[in-house]
């Protein structure tokens, strides 16, 4: 029986876009933990992917203190890394540091699967990547009891930056000189971000791609992406199989019939069954649009496939079948699906990366991706945020009730949507549903940052090493990326050896008109993908990131959505 574990929540994830270390064939993939936003661990799961272009890169270990908050304390863990130094010069001393997220890392990481070796490369840097606290294999005593998991947080993970920075120093004689650069997705995007944000003398330049800054505990707008990514007549289609389906619930023998047609382990009984069902269903759909295109080959289709899939079934209900076992086909599963609430809920009580995540969006993210019934997009309103909520209670019964996400705190702690920071840049593609939590400010052009939406691109599309068939946008915006590098790299090193910022700490960018970096010739047609012009680049702004005022439904109300712009 293959039981799955409803993780709540989708970034990354993570892309890195560093994320889920959920396998393709695991049920806890068709929701939750597969779209938790994250897409890097998620394809690194696959022994192709696992493979080190460098040979036999081994993990290292480093004895990391538990609780940051309390310097008295020495309880430790063992936390793992990976390096690369195969690029690394004495002249110039430069460490990318590739941050994990809420999944294992492997040496992959470090080895050639994402865009950051050809960078080290190009600058000669050394490479290195730190799994996140509780995930993979760096759980505190393998402990991930309700009672250990407070030493889980985004604060404390970038603590632990700070100071396995300190040992990596150490450990390879790094002259205080060296440019420290961060690079994540998804989940860990936000972690570059803020690692720039925290200790802006501590790292010099942050690449956040598909970052989701922006906590929100009910992320309704998550399946409207998807319904505008598909397109009209593809989510006309899944409008009319969820209603075929809530007929089907309506009755025993309907419910016996869907139990039948999705191969599923046991009856649908509760209203949670019942719900963790259709969450369970819009899984495959929602992955396909999330990762669509992304350089990876790990989807079973693109979005043109996935919609010609369903307009060729016989009716509505028969596509979203042909889909749900084209997808368990795709991912080697034969087994029956576990959609019963209280076995998930069982499930979660076990150490995984599953729990953790859901830990960190039952206590500071939020997430949850509702499907609220707004005429955009095609799922059912049982899937509702209550859903999420009553999980977070069930799940970590041991924390205090009920136990909600502090998403206020978070975004006051960070900043938001409204973050204040210099030498980043902020990268999300506009197919992808995590772009609306993402940053969308104007810098001035002292600031050496960028907030770049990228028409056509899919989660952490950026973070993947180029390909010939890219669109024109993205590979502009790796160029501009490129450019900023050599830019935050060359105010660094210009510095001396002081070991000051590159630009300072905590400059507030607001009210700056936004300026374009001056880039090769070759991307300035293209850039007019993530750049456009005053009129247009407002237009864009004030469509994708609907967060920006107020989040979801308030008290219940209908939420107003503005036009989005057209992908390239």
């Amino acid at each position: 029986m293959a039981s799955r574990a409803l993780l709540l929540v989708a970034l990354c994830v993570a892309c890195l876009c560093v994320a889920s270390a959920v396998p393709l064939g695991s049920r806890e993939s068709l929701n939750g933990v597969g779209r938790v936003h994250g897409a890097l661990n998620r394809r690194l799961s696959r022994e192709d992917a696992l493979r080190s272009s460098l040979g036999d890169v081994q993990p290292q270990w480093h004895t990391q203190q538990l609780d940051h908050s309390n310097l008295a304390s020495t309880a430790t863990f063992k936390q793992r890394f990976f390096v690369n130094d195969s690029f690394y010069t004495v002249a110039s001393p430069r460490v990318f540091l590739m941050i994990g997220g809420e999944g294992p890392i492997s040496p992959a990481y470090v080895s050639g699967h994402f865009a950051i070796n050809g960078l080290a490369e190009q600058y000669g840097a050394m490479i290195a990547a730190l799994e996140h606290r509780f995930y993979g294999e760096s759980v505190p005593n393998g402990d991930s009891s309700t009672e250990n998991l407070r030493f889980l947080s985004s604060a404390l993970a970038l603590e632990d930056l700070v100071t396995f920075r300190e040992a990596l120093t150490q450990k390879y004689h790094l002259p205080p000189s060296t440019t420290w650069i961060v690079f994540g997705g998804s989940y860990s995007g936000s972690l570059a971000g803020w690692a720039r944000l925290k200790y802006p003398n501590l790292f010099h330049g942050a690449f956040a791609t598909s970052a989701p800054v922006q906590a929100q505990l009910e992320f309704s707008q998550y399946f409207d992406v998807v319904a505008r990514s598909l397109g009209a007549q593809c989510t006309a289609s899944l409008n009319e199989s969820t209603a075929a389906v809530t007929t089907l619930l309506a009755s025993d023998s309907g419910r016996a019939s869907l139990q039948k047609m999705f191969n599923l382990c046991g009856p649908i009984k509760s209203d949670l069954d019942v719900a963790n069902f259709l969450s369970t269903l819009s899984g495959p759909i929602a992955g396909v649009v999330q990762y669509n295109d992304d350089n990876t080959s790990y989807e079973m289709y693109d979005l043109t496939q996935l919609c010609a899939r369903l307009a060729a079934a016989d009716t509505p209900l028969q596509g979203l079948q042909d889909v749900w076992n084209d997808y368990n086909a795709f991912s080697n599963n034969t087994q029956c699906t576990d959609i019963g609430y209280d076995s998930m809920i069982a499930q979660m009580q076990a150490t995984s990366d599953a729990r953790s995540w859901t830990y960190q969006t039952c206590n500071e993210f939020g997430y949850f991706q509702d499907a609220i019934n707004d005429g955009l997009q095609p799922f059912s309103p049982l899937i509702s945020l209550e859903f999420y909520t009553q999980q977070c209670n069930d799940i970590f019964k041991g924390a205090a009730q009920p136990f909600l996400p502090k998403t206020q705190f978070i975004n006051d702690y960070y900043g938001g949507a409204q973050i204040v920071t210099d030498n980043t840049v902020f990268a999300n593609g506009d197919v992808d549903p995590w772009h609306v939590l993402g940053n969308y400010q104007s810098y001035a052009a002292d600031k050496l940052s960028a907030t770049v939406l990228i028409h056509g691109t899919a989660h952490c599309a950026d973070m993947y090493p180029p390909r010939a068939q890219d669109v024109a946008g993205l590979t502009a915006a790796r160029q501009m990326q490129n450019q900023l590098l050599a830019q935050w790299l060359a105010a660094h090193e210009n510095k001396g050896a002081a070991g000051v910022a590159s630009a300072g700490a905590h400059h507030r960018p607001a009210g700056f008109p936004h300026r374009r970096p001056s880039l090769p010739a070759v991307a300035a047609a293209a850039l007019e993908a993530i750049f456009p012009g005053p009129e247009a680049e407002a237009e864009q702004v004030e469509a994708a990131p609907e967060q920006r005022h107020h989040h979801g439904r308030k008290h219940g109300g209908r939420r107003h959505h503005k036009p989005r712009p057209e992908r390239v």
